[in-house]
């Protein structure tokens, strides 16, 4: 016996900030694709069909529709995966970057140890 999927229920706010997301070019592509699989949830399409238009496993839809149904828009993000800890902090990670933009003072580029150093 099939199991049918949970109907799937969009506010107008809600249906806007998902369109809106899946046309922002800094919006990351996994996230862009929840948006495009719960939007089409939402008009009534099965997981399958959703499944064969975007190339992704039934389960994957399953998976995007419940977390949205529990969670709403931030259902959607990211989470914490399992696994070490991350060795380097975001404001750690941004200062290197920020570093890398500047050329050092007595040299026309950044070497690998020279960064390190610095």
């Amino acid at each position: 016996m099939s199991r049918v999927a949970a109907p799937v229920t969009v506010s107008q706010a809600e249906a806007g900030v998902l369109r809106q997301w899946v046309r922002a070019r800094s919006t990351p592509q996994g996230l862009a694709l929840r948006c495009r699989i719960v939007l089409e949830a939402a008009t009534g399409l099965d997981n399958q069909t959703i499944a064969t238009r975007w190339h992704c496993s039934v389960h994957t839809v399953a998976t995007w529709r419940r977390r949205f149904g529990a969670n709403r828009l931030s259902g959607l993000r990211e989470q914490p995966r399992q696994g070490r800890p991350r060795r380097y902090t975001a404001t750690h990670v941004q200062a290197v970057v920020a570093a890398t933009l500047r050329p050092p003072p007595d040299s026309t580029h950044w070497s690998a140890r020279r960064l390190a150093r610095h």
